[in-house]
Formats: C-alpha cells, sequence, structure tokens
C-alpha cells in the first residue's frame, strides 16, 4: 500500500474513532441534564437542520473532492474550481437560510424552539465556509484531524462548564455550532495555502447538473436506509422500532473503521484516474478490497459472536431482543463495505448514472420486502429486509464498476478470514467457563480474538497487507521492528 495512503487511513481512523468515542462521553451527560424534553427539542431542530444543510451542499462534499484531486498540480485552476464551488455553495445557502427562517416563524410546531432554530440557521451558512473537499482532495487528512480532535475536546469542556440545566439546551446546541465556526474559520484560514479566491469569470452553470445528480443519490440513498424504520413505525410497535434501531446503530458504529479506508481513496483515485494511470488505480484498488474483506469479515463475525454482549452494554437490558437481528445485520459491515469500494470506481470515472440506478432499485427491494416481512417477523424482518437492500445494491455496483476497472477478488483470503473469525466463538465460550460478567466476557474476548487474529494473520496465513499497515504505523509512531 503507498505509503500517504496508509498515513491517511491511519489520520482518517483517528478521526473516526474521535467521532464514535467522543459522543459516548457528551450524550449520556447531556441526556441527563436536558431530560427527554430537551434532547427531543434538540434532535427534532438537529434532524431538521441536517436536511436543509444537505440541500445546501448540492453534493459539493464528493464532487469538490474528486474535482480538486484532478487539478491540483495546477494552483490556478484549483482556485477557480474552488471559487465557482465556493460561491454556489454560499448562494444556495444562502436561500435555504432564508427559507428555514420563513418555516420557523410561520410553522406553530416550531414557535417553541424559536432559537435552536435560529443556531439551525447558523449551522446552514457556517458549514459553507468548512470546506473539508478542498483538504481531502489535496490528501491533507492530518490538518482536519488534528484540527478536529482540538476542537472537540475543547467543546467537551464548554458542555461540562455552561450545560447545568434543561434550561441550557440552546446553549448546548451553540456549542455545537461554535464547533463548526471555529472549524470554518481554520480552515478558511489554511486553504489560502492552496488556493487564492477571486470573484471574477466564474462559471457556475457548468457545475449544476452532476452536483444535482449527486445530491439526488444522496437523497434516495437516504430514502433507503431511513425507510426501513418508518415502514417499521407504521406497521409494527414503537417497541419494535426500538430493538431494529438499537441493532442497527451498533452494527454500523463498526463501518467507522472500514469508512477510515474509503474515505483516502477518492482523492487519490481521482488524481490518477485523471492522469490516465488506469494500472495503478486497480493496483490500488485491489489492495484496498483486500484490507476491507482483511478488516470487515472479523469485525462482522465479532458482531454475531458478541451480539448479546454488545446489545447489553451500549443499550441496556431492556433491548436484550435486539441480539437476534443484530446478528442478522452483522453480514452489512462486510457488503456495505465492499459497496464502498466498488462506489470509488464510479465516482471518479463520473458514472454517476449507475450510483442513481443501483439507489433506485434498492429502494424498490427495501420498500417490496419490509411490506412482505415485517407485519410478520416484525424487527427481524426488518433486519432481512436491510440485508437483501444493501445486497442487490452492492451487486449492481459490483456488475457496473467491472464493466470500467475490473478488479480480482481475493476468495482465498475470504475464506481465511472465515475460518479464523470461526475462532472467536471459542474464546467467548473459554471465558464464560470463567465468568459472566458482561463487560468482562466483552472485554476479554475482544482483546483475545484481536491478538489472535493479527498473529494468525501474521505468522501463519502471512498476509502481506497487514505487515503494511503496522508497518506504517510503526514508522508514523514509533519505532518498532517488523
Amino acid at each position: 500500500m503507498d505509503r500517504t495512503i496508509g498515513k491517511n487511513f491511519i489520520y482518517n481512523f483517528l478521526l473516526s474513532a474521535s467521532q464514535l468515542l467522543l459522543p459516548l462521553i457528551t450524550f449520556p451527560y447531556a441526556s441527563r441534564v436536558l431530560l427527554p424534553e430537551g434532547m427531543g427539542s434538540v434532535s427534532f431542530v438537529e434532524n431538521l437542520t441536517q436536511y436543509f444543510m444537505l440541500f445546501s451542499a448540492l453534493g459539493i462534499p464528493i464532487y469538490g473532492v474528486r474535482e480538486i484531486a484532478k487539478v491540483r498540480q495546477d494552483k490556478e485552476k484549483m482556485s477557480k474550481l474552488f471559487s465557482e464551488l465556493l460561491t454556489i455553495h454560499f448562494l444556495i445557502s444562502m436561500m435555504m437560510a432564508l427559507l428555514y427562517w420563513l418555516l420557523a416563524i410561520n410553522v406553530a410546531k416550531l414557535h417553541t424552539d424559536l432559537t435552536l432554530c435560529k443556531i439551525g440557521i447558523g449551522f446552514v451558512i457556517s458549514n459553507v465556509f468548512t470546506i473539508e473537499w478542498l483538504f481531502t482532495g489535496n490528501e491533507n487528512f492530518k490538518l482536519i484531524v488534528f484540527r478536529s480532535l482540538a476542537i472537540r475536546v475543547f467543546c467537551i469542556a464548554l458542555l461540562f462548564l455552561f450545560v447545568k440545566s434543561p434550561d441550557d439546551k440552546s446553549i448546548y446546541y451553540g456549542i455545537n455550532l461554535f464547533s463548526l465556526v471555529v472549524t470554518a474559520i481554520i480552515n478558511m484560514y489554511f486553504a489560502r495555502r492552496y488556493v487564492n479566491f477571486r470573484w471574477k469569470n466564474l462559471l457556475l452553470v457548468p457545475h449544476i447538473k452532476q452536483l444535482l445528480v449527486l445530491l439526488s443519490i444522496t437523497i434516495i440513498t437516504s430514502l433507503y436506509v431511513l425507510m426501513d424504520t418508518v415502514l417499521l413505525g407504521f406497521f409494527s410497535t414503537r417497541m419494535q422500532v426500538a430493538f431494529y434501531a438499537a441493532s442497527l446503530k451498533i452494527s454500523k458504529l463498526f463501518l467507522i473503521i472500514i469508512g477510515s479506508l474509503v474515505g483516502v481513496l477518492l482523492p487519490r483515485l481521482s488524481n490518477l484516474l485523471n492522469e490516465n494511470k488506469r494500472d495503478e488505480a486497480t493496483l490500488l484498488l485491489n489492495k484496498a478490497l483486500r484490507f476491507s474483506l482483511l478488516i470487515s469479515v472479523p469485525l462482522a463475525l465479532g458482531i454475531i459472536c458478541l451480539s448479546k454482549e454488545l446489545v447489553m452494554l451500549i443499550s441496556g437490558k431492556e433491548f436484550a431482543e435486539a441480539a437476534l437481528s443484530l446478528k442478522i445485520l452483522a453480514s452489512v459491515v462486510i457488503i456495505i463495505s465492499l459497496a464502498q469500494i466498488y462506489y470509488q470506481i464510479l465516482i471518479p470515472l463520473n458514472k454517476e448514472k449507475y450510483i442513481m440506478f443501483a439507489s433506485l432499485a434498492g429502494v424498490a427491494v427495501c420498500v417490496v420486502f419490509n411490506l412482505i416481512l415485517i407485519p410478520i417477523y416484525h424487527h427481524i424482518g426488518s433486519a432481512i429486509s436491510t440485508v437483501l437492500t444493501e445486497s442487490i445494491v452492492t451487486l449492481l455496483l459490483f456488475i457496473f464498476s467491472q464493466r470500467l476497472i475490473k478488479l480480482t477478488f481475493p476468495w482465498k483470503l475470504l475464506l481465511q478470514n472465515v475460518l479464523v473469525g470461526f475462532l472467536f466463538f471459542g474464546i467467548r465460550n473459554l471465558t464464560y467457563l470463567y465468568t459472566e460478567d458482561t463487560l468482562t466476557v466483552l472485554v476479554v474476548t475482544v482483546s483475545g480474538s484481536v491478538v489472535m487474529y493479527m498473529v494468525l494473520q501474521w505468522f501463519f496465513i502471512k498476509d502481506h497487507d497487514i505487515r503494511e499497515i503496522v508497518q506504517i504505523a510503526s514508522r508514523k509512531y514509533g519505532k518498532v521492528n517488523v
């Protein structure tokens, strides 16, 4: 694996880990202080704000990474592109902010949360200037990671200092906005290293078509990702929704690790394909595919092995019934990790129409199977439908991407990882002979499984991808003989 890609993976993994771990600190505290009513108000406005931010961004976070990566060797072209995309984002965001304000003052349900809505409008406008796509396109993940970690830690301190009662919900949401504003200020300052903003001779219209396509894909994908929960709510009980939501949340937490790799691929692939270095791009994708299986297979088997313990620890004993749906959803970790690899082929080659088709097929499959299975199997039916939906989407992405770049699927590696992963169950059962404490079983099984997996991969399977990652990490963070 390219050394830069390896370092970027490590940086992105640290960022993703913080996105997972820090909310485990802040959310319980905020929930206890603000109480269900306060958290409900914040969550409601936060979700509403996310939709306005989604439409305001107009697909720029993906499009910007791809296009910046293509022209990053030419500062003049990159400055022009940056100026055009920033202007589009700003103009759309101002229109969406106005629409948000009109909605807030005219919809009775929002009147009680008008202060929160004002903060939400601040999110819509501030998000324009975060310009993460500029740094990602230039593969500057180091700045993104250390800036994000510093701001998040500081905001945790602000949370504990200033959020003290249920009346502080606006302060809580305001701290989140403060985090975004500081991010935007820092990013705009460092952007001067790469680009010079200009107002003259900007061509905005040529970008709009592809941006609308990417926005449509995002919306359609959101439909089938969210629809299972909505349909379950209509055709079953709120308790069944709670079971499914708990299992889905746990299963998708582990996709953060896979996303750490995929997040660093798009700028490099866009650059390679733009320079017609298809052989190098194919080599990189094959390595990414192998590494994806190297991580996703043991993660999926680990979730199946420890489904009961994970549900009990994260959601509580009241959600014990969710363990079965979590076992079913564990396979989604492998399926989506593969989909993300194939997705990285289609985006740099401007084949958004294939992604659109796959997403529409996903919506159709999701609706049909949920309507059939939910009345019979409830949250289990939703879990099965999700696996089938993601499988169909991934299969279509695979078929389309193989027409463009043929990857070699590592069947041998897949089988080896599955066989090694089955040993996790032995470690869990052995641990239960000595203790039945949930946390102890979880910690011992995970620790033992990770060590065993690494040892078997290193000394017996002798996988070179693991060796490369360890070598990169050791060079970056310390001297280790490998």
